[in-house]
């Protein structure tokens, strides 16, 4: 569920969002560039659990959905860290 929206966010009306649960897809696309960034990305979402919060850079995509872009240097570390 979608609890706040950055406040630098450029969405038209993204506060429209608040309270609302959206799909977050995640583009095999979008990480062409970054050699072995998919898994990653994969690994950071199997870690979640029912009721873990977290923050996420995404943009629009069709409909109701979210596309995931990126991670943050955080989310990074506890990959790499469930991995030891």
């Amino acid at each position: 569920m979608i609890e706040r929206v950055w406040k630098h966010s450029k969405a038209e009306n993204a506060e429209g969002l608040v309270g609302k649960q959206v799909t977050i897809r995640v583009s095999p696309h979008v990480y062409g560039k970054k050699a072995g960034y998919l898994g990653r990305v994969r690994q950071f979402l199997a870690l979640l659990k029912l009721g873990d919060t977290d923050s996420f850079d995404v943009r629009h995509s069709d409909g109701d959905s979210l596309t995931f872009l990126e991670l943050t240097k955080g989310q990074i570390e506890r990959v790499e860290g469930a991995g030891k």
